[in-house]
């Protein structure tokens, strides 16, 4: 494993993108990778970390994310790549720095503008929130006071997607049994290709778990 690991840096560090294929089928331990492959500023490289399961906003040396390295270092392309994916522009380092510190500390400017005009990257509504953070009888209220139940935000997460990653099962349920209006899409995909419920399945909570039911059940009757 060690030696696999080894090639999986190595591979992202020099945007050796069949190298990286090879290194993940072997390596289960992405950790760093992503900072790695942002360096090499390849989009296809980064791409891959992220459908592989990479937490775009995975910290490393000083709680530093992806965004940050790119920030620094002028990877205007990684910006834009992370964004989409859904790294948080307002992340915060030590002493607090958050990307757009970063790149105006370092003169990154072509990072720097994308940053400002993304500074409200996640565009995401009440709903979105209430869905992964709030109480299912909120998410009742928001879904009967016109709240649009297929809304994208900049990751192209809709809010059953939300409740997914953060396994509110009731959130989860009122979405998904939703009749009063348009229907929750359960085969949607995000930024990063995943339905609702493959989110749910990469969940390792006993609500994860019940969303994963509920969601297999409702796309068995839906076909």
């Amino acid at each position: 494993v060690e030696m696999s690991q080894s090639e999986l840096y190595r591979a992202a560090a020099q945007g050796d993108l069949p190298g990286l294929e090879r290194a993940l089928d072997r390596a289960p331990d992405l950790s760093s990778a992503l900072h790695l492959a942002v360096m090499s500023d390849s989009p296809s490289l980064v791409h891959l970390l992220l459908e592989k399961g990479m937490d775009p906003n995975i910290t490393g040396a000083g709680e530093q994310t992806p965004l940050h390295l790119a920030a620094r270092h002028d990877r205007y392309k990684m910006v834009d790549v992370l964004i989409g994916a859904g790294s948080k522009p307002n992340s915060a380092a030590v002493l607090g720095a958050t990307p757009l510190h970063v790149a105006s500390r370092w003169g990154s400017r072509q990072a720097a503008e994308r940053l400002i005009a993304n500074k409200n990257v996640w565009r995401r509504t009440a709903l979105h929130l209430a869905a992964e953070h709030g109480s299912e009888d909120l998410v009742e209220l928001l879904l009967m006071s016109g709240g649009a139940i297929d809304a994208l935000d900049n990751a192209k997460d809709t809010p059953l997607h939300c409740a997914c990653r953060s396994g509110n099962v009731g959130a989860a349920h009122r979405l998904a049994n939703w009749a009063g209006g348009q229907k929750a899409k359960f085969h949607v995909t995000n930024n990063v290709r995943k339905t609702p419920l493959q989110v749910s399945e990469s969940g390792d909570s006993d609500g994860h778990r019940q969303i994963v039911v509920l969601l297999r059940k409702k796309m068995m009757l839906t076909r």
